[in-house]
């Protein structure tokens, strides 16, 4: 396999931790909503021809994905590894204080007897798409 281009190893080892949970460069890319950007890298792929890296990333709510991509360009740049995005779904996000958010908490709260704040979570289920 010497025809491995080594950018990819490279870029993993500099830019994630040892769980590979920890995308370095982006760090600084969070909002009040949602926190912190987080990946995680999904599926890599060696071999003689070929590297690839599947990166689920979820992103902070009110951060145009826009501004996250153009940093990852940047990034990937930097090891000689080019960019593709394969799919992306934008973020659904519903303010804490709308009638609906509140509605449902103060139901939950009333049939768990828990007094519980509305929370949110990163990644997407089927309701989103519905």
């Amino acid at each position: 396999m010497s025809n491995i281009h080594a950018g990819l190893v490279d870029f993993i080892s500099e830019q994630y931790d040892e769980n590979c949970v920890i995308y370095n460069p982006l760090k600084n890319i969070k909002d009040a909503e949602s926190g912190c950007l987080s990946t995680n890298i999904g599926i890599i792929n060696i071999d003689e021809d070929n590297e690839s890296a599947f990166i689920d990333i979820r992103q902070p709510v009110t951060i145009p994905f826009s501004e996250i991509e153009e940093q990852i360009i940047k990034n990937a740049d930097k090891y000689d590894l080019h960019y593709e995005r394969k799919h992306y779904l934008a973020p659904l996000y519903v303010d804490r204080n709308s009638e609906l958010v509140c509605k449902l908490s103060n139901s939950f709260n009333k049939v768990t007897g828990l007094d519980l704040p509305p929370q949110s979570c990163g990644g997407g289920t089927i309701c989103k798409s519905i």
